[in-house]
């Protein structure tokens, strides 16, 4: 067997484990869609793609450890509304993630980007209202469009130089999000609006401190006081100084 076809499990309600042998290299769309009772299954090291909404629903499900597969990217809402899926390791050959792979994932508290991803799409991680951890890469270019909306538990983030897109909304509703660190040295260098800004029901994030370790001194024309569209003049802006561990 090398292949699980679309939609081959869809709305099975009694399937509670699966086990795939080291043959299969791709999971169709929908194959498990809403398979509410799946808490089980493990992802082989000859695996290369897993179709869209694969895993959606799947409410039982707690663990999905890609890290053996041969994946490049997660498709679009491949683990949408898991809501017991707590851990997800990351495969290094995976370079993107879709938009609403993870959304909806309560449960899930850290996540750590591969070396060499290069994007998140729109809202990959948003009502992930367990994450606390999030690890970008210095290599990644772009974060979408509402990626870590509703993220009501992040309380800290580290922005790399080499991010030259963050979409609107990406922490819109990430109420505990008080520190911000970035390691590049322009504030121009991100394209940026709507950050932290309100929406729908979700509230604006109001980050209390920016965290400057590549900028030795404070600019006297002010430049940083509008980074990410935000206006940190009555925030603590720490220069020359890293984000506390």
């Amino acid at each position: 067997m090398t292949a699980i076809a679309a939609n081959a499990f869809k709305d099975n309600k009694n399937l509670s484990g699966v086990k795939l042998p080291e043959t299969i290299t791709s999971i169709g769309e929908n194959a498990f869609y809403d398979c509410s009772s799946l808490k089980t299954i493990n992802f082989p090291s000859s695996l290369t793609e897993i179709g869209e909404s694969a895993f959606q629903l799947c409410i039982k499900l707690e663990k999905a450890d890609l890290s053996q597969t041969k994946m490049i990217q997660i498709n679009a809402n491949s683990f949408y509304n898991c809501s017991s899926l707590k851990t997800v390791v990351l495969s290094q050959s995976i370079y993107a993630i879709q938009a609403n792979a993870f959304h909806s994932c309560s449960s899930l508290e850290s996540i750590a980007l591969p070396d060499n991803f290069g994007g998140i799409a729109n809202a990959a991680f948003a009502e992930c209202r367990a994450l606390k951890n999030v690890t970008l890469n210095e290599k990644i270019t772009k974060i979408l469009a509402m990626t870590f909306y509703n993220c009501t538990s992040l309380e800290k983030i580290s922005i790399p130089s080499s991010i030259k897109t963050i979409g609107q909304y990406v922490f819109t509703g990430c109420t505990s999000l008080k520190q911000i660190e970035y390691l590049g040295d322009n504030p121009s260098s991100i394209s940026a609006s709507g950050v932290f800004s309100a929406y729908y029901t979700a509230e604006a994030a109001s980050p209390e401190s920016l965290y400057l370790p590549n900028v030795a001194n404070d600019p006297s024309d002010g430049s940083w006081n509008n980074f990410l569209n935000y206006n940190w003049s009555t925030k603590t802006i720490n220069y020359n100084q890293g984000m506390p561990k």
